[in-house]
């Protein structure tokens, strides 16, 4: 249960409040419900320090933390990213502005070049001020059988030979959150690379990448890029919250509010939700069970459909199909992970007032299956949280954060 997230609010008996650096929730006061929220509130805004009140409850949820995550990877990870520990604590904390980024336009001759590095893909974009000019996708496989694996920076230098000439700026989006101010090696295949994993740990990819290719460049998380595709797509609509989340391999999530990009980890994909995934998985970096990864991400709903459906080769294509024809295994994958999807608006909700769900993704590629999945997820917001618009983005999800990367690349030169 989520209340308001004003932190002045009437606080009852029966809810804990926990207040961070920028945003904060009221929370059910429900043992289980307020460690899961916390986690929820470290994956969004960072570590650091979080205010309980009533200060009495921060060791019980110390005792709780331990037992969701006893090898306390999660923490680790946090700490490591942030650069700072999780500390709850009795003293009230200084509530900041969260860090926006205001894509600018670029000049109409600038030539930028953006890339996602997704699970499986790679998708590379040229564009000329705000217009795409070309683009290829390359498709790299995932894992240890990655072609970037063995290639490393000369594998992602490859899928933008012929795309440079002249360009200023190339932009890099990651499943890498930005943290410490540089993107954290997160993504299937900067594990897969060790060489780039360590570049990026160590802030030296996009120093090593300029010598090779000339210009400048930088890293930034897909979510973010997607969200800064989104507020160039619209620049006239009226200011509000948009929730941008990006369904693939995983989930990525952007927020926009007033036109700009908010510059938040926004790691949603870690987050603990009230309904559970039929199968739960170790989460590949921080080790939490049960997160909202499980119920959206495509990997694990293959793998789970797998098991239900005792079929251990089956695709997500034969997941989609066999949901289309209302099998039930399937059925009830995708509207769990539809649940998931209005469970996150709702959270974001809770922190941002006036808030409009974006929904774009490969999973929802399909006509077919975008169509019944935005049904059940609006069915959803009208159960758990009432009148938050939805809509959805059709276009390729991939090239909307090659195009952001683009364009936040060349603001950042």
């Amino acid at each position: 249960m989520l209340c308001d997230s004003r932190p002045d609010c009437h606080q009852p008996a029966d809810v804990v409040r926990l207040d961070g650096e920028f945003c904060g929730l009221t929370v059910d006061a429900k043992r289980r419900s307020v460690v899961r929220q916390l986690i929820n509130l470290v994956n969004i805004q960072g570590a650091g320090q979080i205010c309980v009140r009533p200060a009495t409850l921060a060791p019980d949820l110390e005792a709780q933390l331990d037992l969701l995550d006893g090898a306390r990877r999660w923490r680790d990870w946090w700490r490591e990213a942030s650069g700072r520990d999780l500390e709850l604590s009795q003293v009230a904390v200084d509530r900041h502005a969260p860090p926006t980024l205001a894509p600018s336009p670029p000049g109409p001759e600038s030539i930028a070049v953006g890339i996602n590095v997704g699970g499986h893909y790679l998708r590379v974009v040229r564009c000329r001020g705000r217009e795409i000019e070309r683009s290829h996708s390359v498709r790299v496989g995932g894992g240890r059988d990655s072609l970037l694996a063995d290639s490393g920076l000369a594998g992602l230098a490859g899928a933008v030979r012929g795309m440079l000439d002249g360009a200023t700026a190339v932009g890099i989006a990651w499943a890498a959150p930005a943290a410490k101010a540089r993107a954290r090696p997160l993504s299937m295949q900067t594990r897969a690379s060790a060489e780039m994993a360590a570049l990026l740990r160590e802030g030296n990819l996009e120093r090593q990448l300029e010598k090779r290719w000339k210009c400048a460049v930088s890293s930034w998380n897909d979510g973010l890029a997607v969200a800064a595709s989104q507020v160039c797509a619209d620049p006239d609509r009226p200011p509000r919250t948009q929730l941008v989340l990006k369904l693939g391999t995983s989930l990525a999530a952007g927020l926009v509010r007033d036109g700009k990009v908010v510059d938040l980890p926004l790691e949603m994909a870690k987050c603990l939700l009230d309904v559970q995934p039929l199968v739960s998985y170790e989460h590949p970096t921080v080790g939490l069970r049960g997160t909202a990864r499980d119920l959206i991400g495509a990997d694990p709903l293959v793998a789970t459909y797998r098991k239900l459906s005792h079929r251990p080769d089956a695709t997500f294509a034969d997941l989609e199909e066999d949901a289309l024809a209302s099998r039930a295994e399937a059925r009830r994958l995708l509207e769990r992970a539809a649940r998931g999807v209005a469970l996150l608006a709702r959270l974001a909700q809770s922190l941002w007032r006036d808030l409009e769900l974006v929904v774009t993704g490969r999973n929802i590629s399909d006509r077919r299956i975008r169509d019944l999945f935005l049904k059940s997820v609006r069915d959803d917001l009208e159960r758990v949280a009432g009148g938050i618009p939805i809509r959805s983005s059709a276009g390729d999800p991939d090239l909307s954060a090659a195009y952001g990367s683009a364009i936040l690349a060349q603001g950042a030169v």
